[in-house]
């Protein structure tokens, strides 16, 4: 695919090239439904498919690099060994405090580590 797409090889001669950028007549006149006067050729049209992107690669490069710099990316780093015990604690007696029933209930908490 990658041979076709950059016209390589055969793909490359003046006659693959042209084929290429028509479109059959057929295709065009073709009805979208066999009882209406609607062809594909118009909706094509009509969808803008034959034109080129208004976003491309350089103008969205731009953009970017003109926006604004008073937003910093910054990544926290969070100890999960530390927080995830506590957390975990915290949510099991958030858990009791919250339950409607006054009855005790032991909760089965588990720390799992994750070996990604």
């Amino acid at each position: 695919m990658t041979i076709y797409m950059k016209a390589e090889g055969l793909f490359g001669l003046p006659l693959a090239v042209r084929q290429r950028a028509t479109r059959a007549p057929d295709e065009d006149e073709e009805l979208v439904f066999e009882d209406d006067t609607l062809t594909w050729g118009a909706v094509a049209r009509a969808s803008g498919v034959g034109e080129s992107s208004k976003q491309t690669r350089t103008t969205t490069s731009r953009v970017r690099s003109k926006g604004s710099t008073s937003i910093s990316n910054t990544i926290h780093l969070i100890d999960e060994e530390d927080t995830s015990s506590e957390e975990t604690e915290e949510d099991a007696e958030e858990y009791k405090s919250n339950g409607e029933d006054d009855e005790d209930v032991d909760l089965l908490v588990v720390d799992v580590e994750d070996d990604f």
